[in-house]
């Protein structure tokens, strides 16, 4: 049994809200980013809003815990598989769009380089478009009293 973070996090995942959720807006936004209708949508991840935002999505994600609790379900023209998103590159695939929610995030920078790279690899020529929506950590900086005189 899978006992990571991210087999906790599936458990737990329908309860969170935005930005952890994608809102409705930025589900939008990627369908017209990416184009909604321009072919297959290969998605990072198993986003369950995204997946639904386009007619044929193939999905990846390392964890089966996300997969079988967060993946809306396989259909003709829907489906996910587990692997490793650094493994896509040996793929004979194509996609019309690439489309990823958190997966940046998700990566140590050598790790981001390595994707960016296998992405542009895997988009169809000449007008296929690749979507990431990241969360920016809280700053950490605090801003100093003003010390009374």
């Amino acid at each position: 049994m899978e006992t990571s973070h991210w087999h906790r996090y599936a458990g737990r995942r329908e309860l969170f809200e935005p930005p952890l959720r994608p809102h409705a807006d930025v589900v939008a936004l990627l369908r017209t980013l990416v184009g909604a209708g321009a072919g297959p949508v290969l998605l990072l991840g198993v986003t369950a809003a995204i997946a639904e935002a386009f007619p044929t999505v193939e999905a990846v994600d390392k964890s089966p815990a996300m997969v079988a609790r967060s993946w809306p379900g396989d259909t003709a023209s829907r489906r996910a598989t587990i692997g490793d998103w650094l493994d896509l590159g040996a793929s004979d695939r194509r996609y019309a769009g690439i489309v990823g929610d958190g997966s940046l995030n998700m990566l140590t920078p050598g790790q981001i380089g390595r994707l960016l790279a296998i992405v542009a690899g895997l988009l169809e020529r000449p007008c296929a478009r690749s979507c990431a929506r990241a969360s920016a950590g809280r700053s950490r900086t605090t801003i100093p009293r003003r010390r009374s005189a």
